[in-house]
């Protein structure tokens, strides 16, 4: 099915209307994400988030407290994120319904690892259903950014981590695709961080199906 994402260059609830375009893009029988910071949400939004919600709304989190959070995506709103996934939880209990689902969206890097089983059971106390972990592409950053992301050395910090919020998860019935990064780890680690045979990398398909527009329509190379 068609699928339309509200992301990019910018954070979707700061559109003035953003649950309506999602609310018509839905009555069109197109499935719909949107990701999000959550840093910005007023009451009003996260009550109609029940009404006219995604089918699956993302929040990037990429750490399991204040300190973490602060570190990895160098703003002071862990505790706004948290206050904003605490009222849709309510706005979703309010209208008897579970929409939107909620996942989160984990960049995995080694200044978060020991967070990892954290965001978990941070999942799993705000009613997040889900916890995706993304491995980083460190090509084309600056050598100091590079570091900070993934170091060669980092191999079975990375294994380890990952194994245990894949048990977390399990233990808190939360979904993830850890199992699945653990099994990819060693190729990952091969050609996007040692540089041994990239072209084993998977190539991104997206460009064969999908086209990027911005709010004013145009479609972006």
């Amino acid at each position: 099915p068609l699928r339309v994402l509200f992301s990019g260059r910018g954070e979707p609830f700061l559109h003035p209307v953003i649950l309506d375009l999602v609310a018509e893009a839905r009555t069109s029988g197109v499935r719909t994400s949107v990701n999000t910071n959550l840093t910005v949400l007023d009451p009003p939004s996260a009550a109609d988030l029940a009404e006219k919600g995604p089918d699956d709304l993302r929040v990037s989190m990429d750490g399991d407290d204040a300190a973490s959070y602060l570190r990895m995506r160098g703003i002071d709103a862990f505790g706004k994120v948290a206050a904003h996934l605490e009222r849709i939880r309510e706005a979703r209990r309010a209208a008897h319904t579970k929409r939107p689902p909620v996942r989160f969206n984990t960049v995995v890097a080694r200044g978060n690892l020991a967070s990892l089983p954290g965001i978990v059971r941070l999942a799993a106390r705000h009613g997040v259903e889900a916890v995706y972990f993304i491995l980083p592409f460190p090509w084309g950053a600056d050598p100091a950014r590079e570091r900070d992301l993934v170091r060669a050395s980092d191999r079975e910090d990375f294994r380890k981590a990952l194994g245990e919020a894949g048990r977390e998860a399990r233990r808190k019935g939360i979904r993830t695709d850890a199992p699945r990064l653990l099994r990819t780890l060693d190729r990952w680690f091969d050609a996007a961080v040692e540089g041994k045979d990239r072209r084993r990398m998977p190539l991104c398909r997206k460009p064969w199906f999908s086209l990027y527009l911005d709010a004013r329509g145009e479609v972006l190379a």
